[in-house]
């Protein structure tokens, strides 16, 4: 039996010699670490037409093995240049949604919790941090449904890192609770700016995809949780010029009017 797995917005480094990534090889493995079987190569149409500035990718195999399971991506050239991306975790069915973070989108949630046994941060989770990047993994697919709930499982393409956004500031909210209780209960967590943070989020969030579905809404560029502000032409009262005065600053000529109120 296999089982397909999707990819969504690999955009790989830009290259400034050239030369495009020209395919894809998908591969499995049953821990983050591997090891790694081939299972699937797919060809990259069309190529980037400038390597420096590379086009995000979506691609999706039926060729994979088992129902939860690590994948990793790598672009290949065809000089046999590879470029390798971080793992990802997949479980059958629990990522129908277009939204769904990924590790490092919850590490810059909370940054400090991606240190190693030593206290070195890492920067993001992997089997060295507490969460590993596995447990973080499964930690979003439990809390997905809990967006998923509010703005439903596919969002529009505009909103889509929005989404991850919130769906990564629950998972971080879910770490917090379930590895570091103790430094919450004692207010020692950054839980409370983070819940804040996300019931905003999620709401100014819900709102916008219900205007930009309804039709309403304003064309939104970038973040939806962005505030809007217009206010009205100043009032500036009628004034009638009596004279002027040149004056010379040494860069240009400047005309600053002398002027009364027209009362008439």
């Amino acid at each position: 039996m296999t089982y397909v797995v999707t990819f969504t917005d690999y955009e790989p480094t830009p290259r400034f010699d050239d030369v495009p990534w020209t395919t894809v090889h998908v591969e499995e493995g049953v821990a983050s670490d591997g090891p790694w079987e081939q299972i699937d190569t797919i060809i990259l149409q069309p190529t980037d037409p400038d390597p420096e500035h590379p086009m995000s990718r979506s691609f999706t195999t039926n060729e994979a093995t088992i129902p939860a399971g690590w994948y990793r991506v790598t672009f290949v050239d065809d000089l046999g240049n590879q470029l390798i991306t971080d793992p990802v975790f997949n479980r059958a069915g629990a990522r129908d949604q277009n939204y769904f973070p990924s590790v490092r989108n919850v590490a810059s949630k909370i940054m400090s919790r991606t240190k190693d046994q030593f206290g070195n941060l890492i920067g993001t989770f992997n089997d060295e941090t507490t969460p590993t990047d596995e447990q973080v993994d499964q930690v979003s697919e439990g809390c997905i449904t809990d967006v998923a709930d509010v703005i439903g499982d596919r969002v529009p393409e505009a909103f889509i890192d929005d989404a991850q956004n919130v769906a990564a500031l629950r998972t971080a909210l879910q770490v917090e609770l379930d590895f570091f209780s103790d430094q919450v209960n004692t207010g020692r967590s950054i839980y409370p700016q983070l819940l804040e943070q996300y019931k905003l989020s999620l709401e100014n969030l819900k709102s916008s995809i219900a205007s930009d579905l309804a039709g309403d809404g304003p064309d939104l560029q970038g973040k939806s949780a962005a505030p809007y502000y217009w206010f009205p032409p100043p009032y500036v009262p009628s004034l009638e010029i009596v004279t002027g005065e040149q004056i010379y600053d040494g860069y240009a000529t400047i005309v600053y009017p002398r002027a009364v109120k027209n009362y008439n």
